[in-house]
């Protein structure tokens, strides 16, 4: 088994499981340097994944990419693929996808994808969903 640490890409402190609070070449090196194996990535938004920034940290401490974290679209942006409303579904699908664009190019082992809803709705939502690949791509 690997161990792995979340790391975020933010500059201002957040509420998360955020154990090294610098810059990710610092946040990277000290992983490293602490025996750890792997990151997971904490972002705003997926245009603020450089991933040829990202790479290049990643294969200089021989760390490798354990997932891209979903999380601060719904935290930030307030998206969800189980939202009631379309809009925010569409935006959310939209979202997802270019995570998984950006997540090509760093091959991590998964796309994190948060969905903050009450478990009653999930399902329902799920089944009105289902047909659509990004959210298969969950369900699978």
């Amino acid at each position: 088994m690997k161990s792995g640490v979340v790391m975020s890409l933010l500059s201002e402190p957040t509420d998360g499981p955020y154990v090294l609070q610098k810059t990710f070449e610092e946040n990277c090196q000290k992983a490293a340097e602490l025996g750890f194996e792997a990151v997971e990535i904490f972002y705003r938004s997926p245009d603020d994944l450089d991933v040829e920034k990202l790479r290049k940290v990643l294969n200089n401490t021989g760390l490798k990419l354990s997932a891209l974290s979903t999380g601060g679209g719904s935290k930030f942006e307030g998206l969800s693929l189980c939202s009631n409303d379309p809009a925010v579904r569409e935006r959310s699908k939209s979202f997802v996808r270019q995570v998984i664009d950006k997540a090509l190019y760093l091959s991590p082992r998964s796309v994190g994808v948060v969905v903050l809803q009450p478990v009653v709705n999930i399902r329902h939502q799920l089944v009105k969903l289902g047909d659509d690949p990004v959210v298969q791509l969950g369900m699978g």
